[in-house]
């Protein structure tokens, strides 16, 4: 029996009402049936999720081919942005359907030879327009050619707007995460009424409170993993959701990590007096679309049929007695029914990063690098330089990824080596609170970094 927890009405078969707990314009793919009745669904659709998943149109829109389909619904969004032209002059545009289009006409002279002009619909009469008035001011020569565009062709020329514009943007903002944090915490069976820094019972609303402060990498082994995620991530971008409680010398404190396309990272205090029995659950989703190669099936040898069978997860001892068409039949019917795993574990990526990072670390470490080929010398680039004790805190974590049970300490608490060779666990929302109040600038540049490295890929040619 599930009950609502916003208005605490019984879940029944009139009023149930499926959930994205990461909203499904944001691609998300995690959803509960047992969250929130139909109206406070709807409700909390309109109020939160709409203008949440509308400030991160200026990603959706361009990643719209690059990412897996949404659970319903596909339209690409539109999205505002400026293209800075080569005169130095900023033109409006507009992403939608992964075309990026002017929104106002607007003309810049290249050189006497040489005009662009750019439409959101194509005029004539205006480029003659044009045309004149430069001559008249004999800024152009007569034979001068006139370039039209509608559309800008090289996307890394274009910004994107995030919070420009939007004047509610960061109540928007904590309201969007708060939401998603009291979801994720209910679908893993928390009290609603043990989350009152999030939800408020009485009034029956998520808050938009001082309760949410960004992460940054604090242990080296975390900062190498984010600074190349985006070359070294299988599916980037993706999402995480971390819920895990912290014990201090006072209290217990309920968290709700948030990490939204690889890039926004945010931790959520669900609970600073929490009463309730430890918990680490993750969820970890990939968001890059993925396509199933396809197998020859009909010729293959019975060996090769047997491996066949084996990947699609087919049980191939119940082949005997049956002819070679009946088995193609069946491996072909399996092969149709096979999906795209989106939600592989967190576990995966960071076993994967491992194995890319090792041997880079380990050259870094003996100054050897020039050994390894392109593809690893494209990753140490982004790289900073590393000291003696951060080798030996990033190989301590490879470690303990091979280890330990991930979901214990994931983006909860790093390994710092000292120069005594001695090591220490510290906790991240603990040091990230210290440092937030004294230098927010790392904040800022990390969190720039990390955009800047999403607006790249959204705009980039690469699929």
């Amino acid at each position: 029996m599930s009950f609502c927890f916003l208005c605490e009405e019984k879940i029944t078969a009139k009023n149930v009402s499926e959930e994205h707990i990461i909203p499904n314009g944001l691609h998300g793919r995690l959803k509960s049936s047992d969250l929130l009745c139909s109206e406070c669904n709807s409700k909390l659709g309109e109020d939160i999720d709409a203008e949440f998943c509308e400030i991160f149109s200026c990603f959706t829109s361009p990643l719209n081919k690059k990412l897996a389909s949404k659970d319903r619904g596909n339209n690409p969004s539109k999205a505002e942005g400026r293209v800075l032209l080569e005169s130095g002059k900023e033109l409006k545009v507009t992403f939608q359907e992964n075309k990026i289009i002017p929104s106002k006409t607007c003309y810049e002279v290249i050189n006497r030879d040489e005009v662009h002009i750019y439409f959101p619909k194509k005029s004539e009469g205006y480029k003659n327009h044009v045309k004149r008035i430069l001559l008249e001011k004999n800024q152009i020569n007569e034979g001068a050619d006139i370039k039209c565009f509608a559309e800008i062709e090289n996307p890394e020329q274009a910004g994107l707007f995030f919070s420009e514009g939007k004047p509610l943007f960061n109540s928007i903002f904590r309201k969007g995460l708060n939401k998603i944090a009291v979801d994720f915490a209910v679908h893993n069976e928390i009290d609603s009424n043990e989350l009152p820094n999030a939800l408020n019972k009485e009034e029956q609303k998520i808050l938009s409170a001082d309760n949410i402060f960004p992460f940054v990498p604090l242990g080296a082994f975390d900062f190498v993993i984010e600074l190349s995620r985006f070359k070294i991530e299988y599916g980037y971008p993706s999402h995480t959701l971390i819920l895990f409680t912290e014990n201090f010398t006072d209290r217990q404190v309920l968290f709700c990590y948030i990490d939204l396309f690889s890039t926004f990272q945010y931790y959520v205090v669900l609970n600073d007096d929490y009463k309730g029995e430890e918990i680490n659950n993750i969820y970890y989703q990939t968001l890059r679309k993925q396509t199933i190669p396809e197998i020859e099936i009909r010729g293959s040898s019975p060996k090769d049929l047997m491996i066949i069978a084996n990947d699609l997860g087919v049980d191939h001892r119940n082949f005997g007695g049956k002819s070679y068409e009946e088995i193609y039949r069946r491996l072909e019917n399996a092969q149709k029914q096979r999906k795209p795993n989106y939600t592989q574990g967190i576990a995966s990526f960071l076993q994967s990063a491992t194995q890319a990072l090792f041997p880079i670390i380990l050259l870094m470490k003996g100054n050897k690098t020039e050994q390894l080929g392109d593809h690893y010398q494209n990753i140490i680039n982004v790289i900073p330089k590393l000291e003696n004790e951060d080798f030996l805190s990033i190989l301590q974590e490879f470690r303990r990824i091979d280890s330990e049970e991930i979901s214990t300490f994931y983006k909860q608490n790093y390994i710092e080596y000292k120069e005594d060779k001695s090591f220490e666990f510290y906790s991240y929302p603990d040091k990230i609170k210290e440092l937030e109040s004294d230098d927010f600038s790392m904040f800022q540049q990390y969190g720039f970094l990390k955009f800047t490295q999403l607006s790249i890929f959204a705009n980039s040619n690469s699929e």
